[in-house]
């Protein structure tokens, strides 16, 4: 796993690596997703399938984008919809096979 780390920005959210950039646009902050029958947000668990990321450092971050961002993804975001989309995430990322 790299080290990864997020920066919030104007853009929306980044990690740099590598190699290369990953960037999810404000705009997309808030897709959604279905996960055991139940809708949930997308990045989260998108993220928490991927091995070169931390759920959690991604989890701090998507929150604060989350804030800053508000009015440019849509729906205002329901509390319940982000926890139960973290918790799914934190459950995928600890089920997920580890490179190394």
């Amino acid at each position: 796993m790299e080290k990864d780390h997020w920066i919030v920005d104007d853009f929306g959210m980044h990690s740099e690596m590598r190699d290369g950039t990953f960037e999810i646009e404000a705009h997309r902050l808030a897709e959604l997703t279905s996960v055991e029958e139940r809708d949930i947000l997308y990045w989260p668990v998108y993220i928490a399938s991927e091995t070169r990321f931390d759920i959690e450092r991604f989890l701090e971050a998507y929150q604060g984008a989350l804030v800053k961002h508000a009015g440019r993804y849509g729906a205002v975001m329901d509390p319940l919809l982000l926890a139960e989309s973290a918790e799914a995430a934190r459950n995928i990322w600890g089920e997920r096979p580890v490179c190394g």
